[in-house]
This record gives structure tokens, C-alpha cells and sequence, in this order.
């Protein structure tokens, strides 16, 4: 994740792409109408180079790359790995979890996907990072009191749920998945193919983790 003063390290670079730019404008503005066309389609297939690869990027790691934890499943008590929305209330999936857990002994980690997109942790804006770890905190919090279930912890992970969904079943090998989303949630990559039982041999669900009404 990104450290405190990375956005001071970040400027360097963009400054000096900058002042590129505007010595390249200077230059073509001597040379006369042609250079600036061919200056203009540069930049144009350097911007829509740019675009792909932020599409690229943003896929889902392959299913053939995803981990599979019954190969590497220990004999023990029953492992959920849940992957926390930003928005979802972490005293409702405490219910939740309590309610699937009742009756068997239970091992619980967390991991909360940083919020925000790629062009904020280029840019050095942690505040994406700081909201995950305050979810993360209270939803270990609420975890913490289910009768039966053993947290072990939790961190923030990668801003693409799947990746970070990934990334924690090889440190924590799980028996299921469960993807804690609030109601008006509808993420398009909850839906992909890749996300079925296939894509880690164990179950993937969604549980919607609606706010609990006052009493």
C-alpha cells in the first residue's frame, strides 16, 4: 500500500511528463501544421495505449491462476473466508455468520478490499485504504463476539474483490467463501462465471449484509 509522502513521489514523474509535453507543443509549433498532426495521433494512440491497459488491468485474475484450499485444507474446524463490502453492516454479518455457524466450531478471517480505483493509489490517495481498515476493525470487532467462531484477523486487500479474495485463500485456506455485500448491491463481477464453485472448488456465496433495525 501506499506510504506517507508517496503522493510528493508520485509529483516527480507526472512533472516531468509535463514538462515533456509542453517542450513537444513548443518544438511542433516551429515546425508547422503537419508536425501537429502527427503529434496530435501520437498522443491520441498513447492515450487509447494507456486506456487498454487500465482494462487489462482491472480483469479478474485468471480462474486457471485462482488457488484451490481443499488441496492445501488441514483437517480442523470449519474455515470461512469473508470478503467484506465497503458498504456492508458489520453487525449483520455478524448475524449471518453467527446463523451459519450455530452449532460447529469455526475459524473466521476478513479481508476488506481497498476502496477507491488504480488511478487513486497512482495518485497517493490512501484514503480508500484508511476506510478499508476502519471496516475491516469493526467488522473483527462484531466477529469477535460470535459464540464458536475464532477470528484470525484479517487485512486489506486488493481494490478488485476476486484478487483479493485470491490473495487471502493462499494464507488462509478456507471451506467456503462468502462475499458480504449491503442490499442495493449488485456488483457485475459477482455475477461472472468465474466466481462459480468451479473457480476454487469450494462454495462461493453472496450474503447480504443488510443493517440491523433498531430495537
Amino acid at each position: 500500500m501506499f506510504k506517507p509522502g508517496r503522493v510528493e513521489f508520485m509529483a516527480i514523474p507526472l512533472m516531468v511528463v509535463l514538462l515533456g509535453v509542453l517542450f513537444l507543443v513548443f518544438a511542433v509549433s516551429e515546425v508547422g501544421v503537419w508536425a501537429w498532426v502527427v503529434t496530435g495521433v501520437a498522443i491520441l494512440a498513447a492515450i487509447c495505449l494507456l486506456a487498454w491497459r487500465g482494462v487489462q488491468r482491472n480483469r479478474h485474475p485468471p480462474a486457471a491462476d485462482a488457488p484451490r484450499p481443499a488441496e492445501h485444507r488441514a483437517p480442523g474446524a470449519h474455515r470461512i473466508l469473508v470478503v467484506v463490502d465497503e458498504n456492508a453492516a458489520p453487525r449483520a454479518i455478524k448475524d449471518a455468520i453467527a446463523a451459519r455457524t450455530s452449532g460447529r466450531r469455526a475459524e473466521a478471517f476478513v479481508v476488506a478490499p481497498a476502496a477507491g480505483s488504480r488511478l487513486d493509489h497512482l495518485a497517493g490517495d490512501e484514503a480508500g485504504y484508511t476506510k478499508a481498515q476502519s471496516h475491516l476493525d469493526e467488522t473483527l470487532t462484531e466477529l469477535a463476539a460470535v459464540q464458536g467462531l475464532t477470528s484470525e484477523g484479517g487485512k486489506v486487500g486488493s481494490h478488485d474483490p476476486i484478487q483479493a479474495a485470491d490473495e487471502a485463500l493462499r494464507e488462509f485456506p478456507a471451506d467456503e467463501v462468502l462475499f458480504a455485500l449491503d442490499p442495493g448491491a449488485s456488483p457485475e463481477w459477482l455475477e461472472d462465471e468465474s466466481l462459480a464453485e468451479s473457480r476454487y472448488g469450494i462454495p462461493v456465496t453472496k450474503l447480504v449484509a443488510a443493517p440491523t433495525e433498531p430495537v
